[in-house]
């Protein structure tokens, strides 16, 4: 949602722009349970493959690590800038994949992964009076793709599909307006389900691989929690979005090696529903999520164990 609050805040005209950091405890929590329930899939799927109930070829369980440049956009409905987040975050993963293989056959690749930073916002007050400030940002993603490999002499077309589900807190610091008047920082979670479809290219050299991946994104499920007043649930709206993903393997399938990703996410929010917000019980006004975008930028190294 747009902007902080300064004391005035409080009239009706759409922009959420308040409150308080509250329940810090339960973001702590999420993660300790996502990241125990990805670490038991990528297990277990290991596990239950390596009984080669299927043909998958070599499944590699990974980890990885590095940082994204992640920029979110939010609009007004003339599609005007209302404010931009931007600014570095590190990530962390692990997951099990076969994209590895060589032949034709079905492919997979289930993981998750952790982020977090600080990012720099550029915005404005409900009363639209300029100001900058921090964000705080945390999330968790967890996903699963699945499809079949088209090969022949070691390269090779992919058609794939799957879902996810992504969380993310995002946590606005108090800070001074530019006319001077105290502008209060708020707190927002994200909760995301999204189907991802696409097409790649693979080549497989023995000592070395690529692959090319790149195709749609679309959130089936929004659900936008904010820290105000009684409590504000709002659904953005869902959009169509796209993504890319470049990435190589320096070493054979057969052994442990390094890797490296390049990649670009997405998603994209049209305008939500307006919800009466209410302090106390008293309404206060009907509060919208501005249409929104976020773009993606990431680079991460991987370990692939054999």
């Amino acid at each position: 949602m747009a902007g902080a609050c300064n004391v005035a805040c409080g009239d009706a005209s759409g922009y959420l722009l308040l409150s308080h950091y509250k329940n810090g405890g339960l973001m702590n929590k999420a993660v300790m349970r996502t990241l125990g329930l990805v670490v038991f899939i990528a297990g277990a799927g290991r596990a239950a493959l390596a009984r080669d109930f299927w043909n998958f070829g070599p499944q590699q369980t990974y980890v990885q690590a590095g940082v994204q440049q992640y920029d979110w956009k939010e609009f007004s409905t003339n599609g005007g800038p209302l404010d931009k987040e931007s600014g570095p975050m590190f990530t962390v993963g692990a997951g099990v994949s076969d994209f590895r293989r060589v032949d034709s056959g079905p492919i997979f690749r289930t993981g998750g992964r952790l982020y977090l930073g600080t990012l720099d916002y550029d915005g404005q007050t409900q009363a639209g009076i300029p100001l900058t400030t921090k964000s705080n940002y945390s999330g968790l993603q967890f996903e699963v793709l699945g499809g079949y490999r088209f090969a022949r002499w070691l390269r090779g077309i992919d058609l794939f599909g799957g879902g996810g589900w992504e969380y993310w807190n995002r946590s606005l610091q108090n800070t001074l307006a530019a006319d001077g008047s105290p502008a209060y920082g708020y707190r927002e979670q994200y909760y995301i389900l999204y189907t991802r479809f696409g097409a790649g290219y693979f080549q497989e050299f023995g000592s070395w691989s690529y692959r090319i991946k790149a195709g749609g994104k679309y959130p089936i499920y929004t659900f936008e929690h904010a820290n105000l007043g009684d409590g504000l649930n709002l659904a953005p709206g869902r959009d169509l979005s796209g993504f890319a993903r470049v990435s190589f393997e320096f070493g054979p399938s057969t052994q442990s090696h390094f890797g490296l990703i390049l990649s670009y996410d997405t998603y994209r929010f049209s305008q939500s529903s307006p919800k009466l917000l209410t302090n106390g019980g008293v309404p206060v006004g009907y509060f919208v999520q501005p249409e929104s975008h976020r773009d993606i930028y990431g680079i991460r190294g991987v370990y692939y164990f054999r």
